[in-house]
């Protein structure tokens, strides 16, 4: 049963009493048509909380992306490393833009491990932007001025 895999593959358990066999070719009707709904649905909420995370990134509402993305963190394990190098690149982003160094220098460099392993996880402008990030966050900030 393809549904059965696709709501594995999103991470959903799913608990059913067995039903008689349907004739081949038959078309899943009711109950298990809309469990085949939500779980395509669930798979496709991380690329679209994704995208709404770079809208409000381009808007300058790093608060919010933050927020977005928090709210996304528990799936990180469901990403592809593409959607994963995106999330840390955005986290830290809006971390940075914030002034959050400590979160910026560590999502920053995860995105980085994941831009290593391969160079098209991340959009080609994305790239040197993060590594202009991770340079400034590298350098030690001034002593604290006496005064």
């Amino acid at each position: 049963m393809v549904w059965l895999a696709l709501l594995r593959r999103c991470g959903l358990a799913v608990r059913f009493r067995a039903a008689r066999p349907r004739p081949f070719g038959a078309k899943p009707r009711g109950l298990t048509a809309l469990v085949l709904v939500l779980a395509l649905g669930a798979c496709s909420s991380v690329t679209t909380g994704l995208q709404r995370a770079q809208v409000l990134y381009r808007e300058a509402r790093y608060e919010e992306v933050l927020d977005w993305l928090h709210s996304l963190q528990p799936d990180i394990h469901d990403m592809s490393p593409r959607q994963q190098a995106r999330f840390f690149y955005l986290r830290g982003m809006a971390a940075y833009r914030l002034g959050e160094r400590d979160d910026a220098r560590h999502y920053l460099a995860l995105a980085a491990v994941l831009l290593d392993e391969d160079r098209d996880r991340l959009p080609a402008p994305w790239r040197p932007v993060m590594q202009r990030a991770l340079h400034e966050l590298a350098q030690a900030p001034g002593p604290p001025t006496q005064g």
